[in-house]
């Protein structure tokens, strides 16, 4: 691997090209972006759909869905935006905040192996995988997210009694 495919740069590049919706309409189980006019476009990430938390909370702890870009950059990556269950973009440094793709065409080999190998099996490096493979959403004018995971929706919030 060369000095530039092993540099951040790609993930610079696709944080400025294609930024993140800094927040979605939820629908049931679909996500809509709330962005302007000639925004990429958007699909729904099989992997951790809306209301979808099983499946989901396994790559993203706390996320309630992710979008991924259909737009690449010229060197293959493409985006992936994780959201609360309120539509905010989770930032950088949430356990649940996506992270960006280096590869469509060699996703598993480049993107979830190295994943597997950071957050699975020596969780210790995740935080290394997750700095490396940080969004971005300095964009957003206001994105006061917790850093705290949002409860499941299925469990009911605690009653109080006074």
């Amino acid at each position: 691997m060369s000095p530039s495919e092993n540099s951040n740069d790609w993930r610079i590049k696709l944080n400025k090209d294609i930024p993140c919706p800094c927040k979605v309409e939820i629908h049931g189980r679909t996500l809509t972006p709330i962005a302007k006019k000639g925004t990429a476009d958007w699909q729904a990430d099989l992997a951790c759909r809306a209301r979808f938390l099983p499946f989901c909370w396994h790559y993203h702890p706390g996320a309630f869905g992710c979008l991924r870009s259909k737009e690449t950059t010229a060197g293959g990556a493409r985006q992936q935006c994780c959201y609360s269950r309120l539509g905010i973009l989770l930032p950088p440094g949430h356990q649940g905040a996506g992270t960006p793709d280096k590869s469509v065409t060699q996703h598993y080999m480049v993107d979830v192996m190295p994943w597997r190998w950071c957050c699975l099996l020596c969780p210790w490096k995740c935080r290394l995988y997750k700095e490396k493979r940080a969004g971005d959403n300095s964009h957003c004018k206001c994105n006061h997210h917790s850093t705290t995971p949002s409860p499941p929706p299925s469990l009911p919030a605690p009653l109080y009694f006074f």
